[in-house]
């Protein structure tokens, strides 16, 4: 008979023997249980169908699948029943899927007809399914089937694709993460930057960054003084007590110290004042010597000379070079030859002691 068009139908197959090889002789069965409505091809179905099998023993029978689209019930299996001349038959149950077109009972009867009931033999294996890909970067299109995954292993940006489609994978992949399982980052995904305000840091701005900056610049300042530039502005220097401020200098990578500039811990002196003496300490190899200084606060005072004679005593060396020209409406001080000698601003020289 010819199957109405619309339906998915398997043809099934077999043979039956005797141990010797003679033929079997009897029928097969197929029935459903119950009936098969098939609302794509407006078709029911119902009953059994046997067949005879041949002088070889053999059959051939075309059968419904037992997976037709819009069919229903789903689910279902045949009712096989085997009748043979002096032979004990039995029943079984079998599925026919359409994506097996063509089967042999063989391959699909019950093994051992000694257990009595038997379950559902399923037909042969069906298509293979998806396969899941891996690689660094993204996938190539001639890696892969249609409906594979693939998975981008980049170190920090693992990354799902797929399934493949017509030939191609999808231009954009769902982000999986790091490859040490951290997914996101105060919960942001994908490539994260974080500013001030995540870490709990003082943003730009702030006053923090404010002293940062002036702490900067005046860094910035005093580089630029040493190497040659300028600063402007007053430069303090502040102690939390009254000490001295080493003024050094520096010859090639050698360090020495040149002069101290002190200031006391005691008040202006003779006048009471709440100020504070300043005084200049000239240094030689790191050591302070105290016997020279010059002390300043309203006026000026030379203390003592490294020559001797205490207080008040000033000593002159002499002028390598008589001065030629004095200061407007003052003079010049000086020692030539050992003869202590003043200079006044009409250029009229004076000599105040002789050598």
């Amino acid at each position: 008979m010819t199957m109405p068009p619309g339906i998915a139908t398997v043809t099934l197959s077999g043979r039956y023997i005797r141990p010797d090889g003679a033929p079997l002789k009897g029928t097969v069965s197929f029935a459903t249980p119950a009936l098969l409505t098939l609302s794509g091809a407006d078709t029911i179905s119902a009953g059994s169908s046997t067949v005879t099998l041949d002088e070889s023993g053999m059959f051939s029978v075309i059968l419904v699948a037992t997976d037709n689209a819009l069919m229903q019930p789903t689910g279902w299996a045949y009712q096989v029943t085997e009748r043979f001349q002096d032979v004990t038959g039995r029943t079984y149950a079998i599925q026919l899927p359409g994506t097996t077109p063509t089967v042999n009972i063989a391959d699909i009867a019950p093994a051992d007809p000694s257990q009595g009931q038997y379950i559902i033999v399923p037909g042969p294996a069906g298509p293979a399914g998806a396969t899941i890909l891996t690689g660094l970067g993204l996938p190539s299109n001639a890696a892969g089937a249609n409906g594979d995954l693939y998975i981008d292993l980049t170190p920090g940006d693992v990354t799902l694709y797929g399934p493949k489609t017509g030939g191609a994978w999808p231009v954009d992949g769902t982000y999986l993460g790091s490859d040490n399982l951290i997914s996101s980052v105060n919960g942001a995904v994908g490539v994260v930057i974080l500013d001030a305000a995540d870490v709990g840091a003082d943003p730009a701005g702030s006053a923090a960054s404010a002293q940062s900056a002036a702490i900067a610049d005046a860094a910035s300042k005093y580089l630029s003084k040493v190497s040659g530039g300028t600063i402007t502005g007053p430069v303090t220097v502040n102690r939390a007590t009254a000490s001295d401020v080493l003024i050094g200098g520096l010859v090639g990578t050698e360090a020495f110290d040149r002069f101290r500039l002190y200031v006391d811990g005691t008040l202006e002196f003779g006048s009471g004042i709440a100020a504070r003496d300043t005084k200049l300490y000239r240094s030689a190899a790191g050591v302070l010597r105290t016997d020279t200084a010059l002390q300043a606060t309203t006026s000026f005072r030379l203390n003592t000379s490294s020559l001797g004679g205490g207080v008040g005593v000033v000593a002159l060396a002499n002028a390598t070079t008589v001065p030629a020209s004095t200061p407007t409406g003052g003079g010049v001080l000086y020692v030539e030859a050992g003869a202590l000698k003043f200079r006044g601003s009409a250029g009229t020289v004076t000599t105040i002691a002789p050598a």
